[in-house]
């Protein structure tokens, strides 16, 4: 039995990027919500954001990304031995990203980790497939470990946003209380 990815499979792919780019340009060219992702990430308080320019890292994983999925058009590429497996984990990551940016600019922080772990798992699992492959290229792994590289950073800050929102609810909820007093029951 001849296991290759299809063509269909490589163009759902290509499709998945293309839905990330298209979210990630409106976040800050509409941008979603009214507001940029650094104007969200400004309020928020955290003591350690890289500065913007360092964010321009998503245009080269992205080129990247297309160059790497260019190379599964041809039939060399789908014939890999990792190349079947890649699908579900490649989607896992395109929801992942563009979940994440949704729910990051609705302020939906708590949510924001849930896509942020599914992104993080999707490419460990999508490095996992390729590392073990004997037959792998030097390209095919670097792309995943760029983005798995800069997708690790973004989770730990993501745990720093989650937990700045967490003491901001409690803040709120014990200023109420000592304004309105205890509820009594």
């Amino acid at each position: 039995m001849n296991r290759t990815l299809s063509k269909s499979a490589v163009f759902v792919m290509f499709f998945a990027l293309v839905v990330v780019v298209v979210v990630n340009a409106m976040a800050n060219g509409l941008p979603i919500n009214g507001q940029t992702t650094g104007e969200i990430a400004d309020q928020i308080g955290l003591l350690f954001i890289p500065p913007g320019y360092v964010f321009s890292i998503w245009g080269l994983i992205y080129v990247l990304l297309l160059i790497w999925l260019a190379k599964f058009m041809t039939s060399n590429g789908r014939r890999k031995s990792f190349a079947p497996a890649l699908l579900y984990p490649f989607l896992g990551s395109a929801i992942g990203n563009a979940g994440w940016l949704i729910s990051f600019h609705y302020e939906w922080f708590y949510v924001t980790m849930l896509f942020m772990l599914l992104l993080l798992f999707s490419l460990i699992r999508l490095h996992w497939l390729i590392s073990n492959a004997r037959d792998r290229g030097p390209f095919d792994l670097f792309p995943i470990s760029v983005y798995i590289g800069w997708v690790s950073i973004a989770t730990i800050l993501n745990v720093g946003i989650v937990l700045v929102a967490m003491a901001s609810t409690r803040l709120k909820e014990s200023l109420f209380q000592a304004k309105c007093g205890p509820s009594s029951y």
